[in-house]
């Protein structure tokens, strides 16, 4: 079913029956709920105080701004999910798409209006984890409350959490699970260089937060859980304006600049700084081959590296802007069943979606099949299937009437050669 799945949101959304599929609040497996006051009723519902029940929020229209930080996962039946934001109404959504012949399903998870009337803005930085046994993790950015939230959805339905709210933490979210199933998320905390990098992890009922790196740090964090058990960090130095990685060892943490920019002029045979380290992505082989995909914002250019035991990497080009254009933003790395490094990001110069993949040849950029090319590839995301296939979600900005926001969302399917 290749490209099945290409998919303009926007066109879809008048298809639903917007009050039943919105607001839905209990997911298979869930059992309706019953409450005592505002407070005892799950995302998506409020409490009737004359009955005592939870009923659904109501908007009086779809959101027409949707997929900005588009995090993809997939169950075990197939089932793919995208988590994502709406910038006009400031929520955290999430759609389900479980056939390709049918319009996905849309979850409001979190930011929906209170019966008091408050209208929250929460779900910037959203990212997505999807546990063995189908549960759905997802970690975002309350900026109403400059803090951390986490949202568990298992078989007694949404739960969610505050996990840190010091500092204006959770921007640059990135969750993953341990081989255990346990949710462990990397973010930034504080601004300019006194920005932190942090890592939390769930320990019982409660949250345990550690400060991985200090001075800078914590932009584009990229968390991954290695096949052994250990984690890694990739993530930019805002102060240093490298690339670096932390990796957790037998004493905690340590990190270590994976690339410092440091380059030698064509022109002048002078060593020159490069600004590098933004946009990081990291991600592993079912092998256990790291690398890093991130973007040289001096040249333009979307670099990648394979990090060695002590840290060192050799960096290659993988689409160049030669200081001209600007290339590998929102960049986004898998690995492929073959063991091959495919990264989606976006030519800013164009503003075009495009897919590079390197096998024995070397490096080949392609624009995927079926990608909608008008102003595309923002908050990219990309990711592989049980069966192999590789899916890849992304941001196409618009506005609507009277210059309302009316970006929309694309979820596609593409064939890697």
């Amino acid at each position: 079913m290749a490209g099945s799945y290409s998919t303009r949101i926007a066109i879809l959304w008048f298809s639903f029956v917007w009050s039943s599929l919105l607001l839905s609040c209990n997911m298979p497996g869930s059992t309706p709920s019953r409450c005592q006051g505002p407070d005892h009723c799950p995302p998506g519902t409020r409490c009737n105080q004359e009955t005592g029940a939870c009923i659904p929020l109501s908007r009086p229209e779809p959101p027409n701004d949707i997929g900005r930080y588009c995090s993809l996962g997939m169950d075990k039946s197939g089932t793919i999910f995208a988590a994502t934001y709406s910038a006009d109404f400031g929520d955290l959504e999430l759609l389900s798409f479980s056939d390709p012949d049918k319009p996905p399903v849309l979850t409001s998870i979190d930011g929906a209006p209170s019966s008091a009337g408050s209208d929250p803005d929460v779900g910037r930085y959203a990212d997505l984890a999807v546990g063995k046994d189908g549960s759905l993790h997802l970690s975002y950015y309350d900026a109403q409350s400059q803090s951390l939230r986490y949202a568990v959805h298992d078989l007694q339905g949404w739960k969610i959490q505050v996990v840190d709210h010091k500092d204006d933490a959770g921007r640059y979210s990135s969750i993953a699970l341990d081989t255990a199933g346990r949710p462990l998320i990397a973010y930034a905390a504080g601004h300019g260089t006194a920005m932190q990098l942090r890592l939390a992890w769930k320990q019982g009922s409660t949250w345990k937060v550690q400060v991985v790196d200090i001075d800078g740090s914590g932009e584009y964090a990229s968390l991954i859980v290695m096949p052994q058990g250990g984690l890694r960090i990739a993530y930019y130095d805002l102060k240093e304006r490298v690339l670096k990685l932390a990796a957790q060892g037998v004493n905690g943490f340590g990190s270590i600049v994976v690339d410092d920019g440091k380059r030698v002029s064509a022109l002048s045979g002078q060593e020159v700084k490069h600004d590098v380290g933004r946009w990081c992505s990291a991600a592993v082989s079912t092998a256990g081959d790291f690398g890093i995909a991130y973007f040289d914002a001096t040249e333009g250019s979307l670099l990648f590296a394979r990090p060695g035991p002590d840290g060192k990497a050799a960096v290659e080009t993988i689409d160049s802007g030669n200081g001209n254009t600007s290339k590998g933003q929102f960049a986004s790395l898998a690995f492929d069943r073959n063991q091959r490094p495919v990264v989606a990001y976006q030519d800013s110069t164009n503003l075009d979606l495009l897919v590079a993949f390197k096998d024995g040849k070397g490096w080949h950029t392609q624009a995927p099949g079926g990608a909608i090319q008008v102003s595309a590839g923002f908050w990219t995301d990309i990711m592989v299937g049980d069966s192999g296939a590789v899916y890849i979600c992304h941001y196409l900005p618009g506005t609507g009437k009277n210059n309302k926001l009316a970006g929309t969302m694309q979820l596609l399917q593409w064939n890697n050669p």
